[in-house]
């Protein structure tokens, strides 16, 4: 029955006069904390009642059974009924899960006041006062919880467990005796420090011949944990309102029986699996270890924990320690990192006795067909010499075991994300094919450069990028590679998804298992495109170079040649002129050559550059005078705007740059036309521009204008003679000065190129 269910109560409380307007509640012992500690429950055998809170103090109370309750239960239930429905922060605390120091004292008292004999058993964290110091007291108190719930499971239902002080938590013993209680007692704080990793004191108070009521009892309680706490007893201290009591004398035991035997491993086996478990979650792994290494701790009973990974030179590297006391001291730690040292050395369990601490370390060994190494060690630190004890180094073997494990699987983890983000960030285009050729993997870059995403190819056959006429030479690729294991270097093209092609360069590598069997294959492709288009522009310019080296060199030979052979049969103005053609094609070598240089020495930074004042009217001046006998008898006129009369950078550059502009512009010109020389203020910048009456650009060829070698594809281009050079140049002249060179242009309009430059230099 849940909290809220409406119940019949006219039917069921026909007898009772109830005040209207007062509250209903429904209460489930299997879902409410506080009802889980109400022994009636658990003796009477039922799960839920309702109730009637009346104006007289008293409850009405009905079950889904007939009850027998004594008045004590009914005193129980009454207590209880303040906590229902909802979470009564005067019951239970929210953050430990613990029932107030109130609560549990009414509830001693109401055992005391019915003449059960009354147990408090009172565990005190010894270090829960310096957690909430210097961690605070959310930490705190998440620690206080977890000793909560591990006293719910080592105890029965019918022992509430509630909070005394901000350090200590009690446990009501309920009809037991003296003796009793001692008994349960001593097992109850023997298991919970077994399971703790946090120190614990245990004290008893009885309330055999008590008179004092619950408040007295609970102060004879913590007397007995201090004395626990402050003599290191190992048992536990009871008192009485008389004084103390001695403990229990147990009768001589023949050794551990079969039943305690099988307890305490099956005890152990529970603390493995709970570290695996934590090991394996999907914890971070460092957290992971860290709750690993805790569970370690209550399944050795060791006061310290360190645990080494080998690094990648095979020394043993700290990944996680901790200590307690005397075992964060410098010393411990040097005696701790010579027992690992020795671990990883010996390969074995190793101890060492250094008092007042004692040692135990194990190696973390992976065993595999081809060899055994060394992972790791992990070594513990004990405040006493443990006894001989198979079943623990048996432990140690099992810990070592599941670190070692855990460890690989992080690192194989780890190198998987490697792997993942290395193919994924990958420039070339890369993946993965099983043996059948059906796509696994496809990087980001396969899916640019091909058209298709990961999620319409992942699962298709490889071999749709291959186009129709390579399929044969495929075969062959893949013939070799199931022989050789390997492919590098091959060009090839392949398809996209729009249908078009594009060249590829391909290596592959078949993908084998630990037993070298192959799974499948790695194959990336490399975009050649640009490669493609470099090795036919420089095709082009060798052509291209040949030829205009060729015709300047042939002129210069044949009229030397012709001067030398003829001089006295050629008269003086055929001199003059066949002179002449040898020095213009000298000039015209001359400058091809430049070029060449002048491109080499602007990529490579060997020019040394000045910035200085430049007034731009008598610049562009001089630009006109140079090319005012040009052969095209084409007009060279400037344009100067407003505030655009002045800017700094390097004169000779920048008189190269328009000389080259303008010498372009003059080229393409019809005869008798206009080259414009124009310069214009654009914010802290100056824009010079060059403007001419050509056949204008193709859109096409704009975009490459500047890159080396180049030439349109138009007939005028290809009939003009140049190299290609010269708005490369261009371009690498305004980079050098912080700006930005452009064209604009269609065809039949001529074309305009601009530069704009920092007006103050770069």
């Amino acid at each position: 029955m849940a909290p809220g269910t409406r119940w019949p109560l006219a039917a069921v409380f026909d007898r009772a006069t109830l005040e209207t307007g007062r509250p209903v509640f429904v209460a489930n012992a299997a879902k409410d904390p506080a009802l889980r500690e109400l022994a009636f429950f658990h003796d009477h055998g039922f799960q839920s009642y309702a109730g009637v809170p009346r104006s007289d103090g008293t409850v009405a109370i009905m079950s889904e059974r007939p009850l027998a309750l004594s008045p004590q239960d009914l005193l129980l239930l009454a207590l209880h009924s303040r906590a229902l429905p909802g979470e009564d922060s005067a019951v239970l605390e929210p953050a430990s899960g613990a029932l107030t120091r109130a609560f549990l004292l009414e509830l001693t008292a109401a055992e005391l006041a019915a003449g059960r004999q009354t147990g408090l058993l009172v565990l005190r964290s010894t270090r829960l006062g310096d957690v909430r110091r210097d961690k605070g007291e959310a930490v705190a108190d998440r620690l206080l919880s977890q000793l909560c719930v591990l006293l719910r499971s080592k105890t029965r239902p019918t022992a509430p467990v509630g909070r005394l002080t901000n350090d200590a938590l009690g446990v009501i013993l309920v009809d037991v005796s003296l003796r009793d209680a001692q008994r349960a007692a001593e097992r109850l704080a023997r298991e919970v420090r077994e399971s703790s990793r946090w120190p614990t004191a245990a004290g008893l108070a009885h309330g055999e011949g008590l008179a004092g009521g619950a408040e007295a009892l609970a102060d004879l309680g913590l007397q007995a944990a201090e004395e626990s706490r402050a003599t290191g007893a190992r048992s536990v201290p009871t008192r009485l309102s008389t004084g103390s009591v001695p403990p229990p004398v147990e009768p001589p035991s023949a050794g551990p029986t079969a039943d305690t035997a099988l307890a305490a491993r099956y005890q152990r086996l529970a603390l493995l699996n709970r570290m695996s478990l934590e090991l394996f979650s999907d914890k971070p792994f460092a957290a992971a270890l860290t709750g690993a290494c805790h569970t370690a701790l209550a399944l050795t009973g060791a006061r310290s924990v360190a645990v080494y990974f080998a690094d990648e030179l095979g020394s043993p590297s700290l990944a996680y320690r901790h200590g307690d006391g005397a075992f964060s001291e410098e010393t411990s730690r040097a005696e701790e990192r010579s027992l690992a040292d020795e671990a990883f050395a010996e390969r074995r369990l190793v101890s060492r006795d250094a008092a007042p601490r004692h040692w135990s370390a194990a190696p973390l060994m992976r065993i595999t067909p081809q060899a055994v190494s060394v992972t790791g060690a992990a070594v513990f630190g004990y405040d006493r010499a443990p006894s001989e004890d198979p079943e623990r180094d048996r432990a140690l073997v099992e810990i070592a075991r599941i670190l070692c494990n855990a460890r690989l699987i992080q690192q194989t983890l780890q190198q998987q994300k490697i792997f993942a983000e290395i193919f994924e960030q990958s420039a070339d285009a890369l993946l993965i094919a099983d043996r059948e050729g059906r796509t696994q993997m496809w990087n980001r870059s396969a899916a640019e450069l091909f058209g298709w995403s990961r999620e319409e190819l992942v699962g298709r056959d490889s071999r749709s990028l291959i186009p129709p006429d390579r399929k044969e030479e495929s075969r062959k690729l893949e013939a070799e590679l199931r022989d050789s294991g390997r492919l590098l270097g091959f060009e090839t093209v392949r398809l996209r998804k729009d249908g078009s092609v594009v060249p590829v360069e391909i290596a592959a590598t078949a993908l084998r298992d630990d037993d070298g069997v192959p799974f499948g294959s790695l194959i990336a492709h490399r975009d050649i495109t640009n490669r493609k288009e470099l090795d036919r522009m420089k095709s082009e310019f060798m052509a291209l170079v040949s030829h205009e080296l060729r015709t300047p060199l042939t002129a210069i030979r044949g009229f030397a040649e012709t001067i030398f052979d003829f001089w006295d049969e050629i008269t003086i103005e055929q001199r003059r002129h066949y002179l002449r053609i040898i020095l213009d094609e000298a000039d015209r070598l001359s400058k091809l050559v430049t070029d060449f240089l002048d491109i080499t020495r602007l990529e490579g930074g060997g020019i040394e550059w000045e910035s200085k004042e430049i007034l731009v009217p008598e610049f562009f001046g001089k630009i006109a005078e140079l090319f005012k006998e040009h052969p095209s008898k084409a007009a060279v006129v400037a344009e100067v705007a407003p505030d655009a009369e002045r800017l700094k950078g390097d004169p000779e550059q920048l008189y190269r740059l328009m000389v080259n502009l303008v010498g372009n512009a003059l080229k393409y010109s019809v005869p008798g036309g206009t080259v414009t020389l124009g310069a214009a203020p654009d914010g802290d910048a100056v824009t010079l521009s060059v403007k001419d009456q050509g056949p204008g650009i193709a859109p096409a060829d704009r975009e490459r204008l500047f890159t080396k070698f180049f030439r349109a594809g138009d007939q005028v281009a290809r009939k003009t003679p140049g190299t290609g050079l010269g708005l490369a140049i261009c371009k690498s002249i305004v980079d050098a000065h912080g700006g930005r060179i452009w064209a604009e242009s269609e065809p039949g309009k001529g074309a305009v190129f601009k530069a704009r430059l920092p007006r103050e230099g770069k």
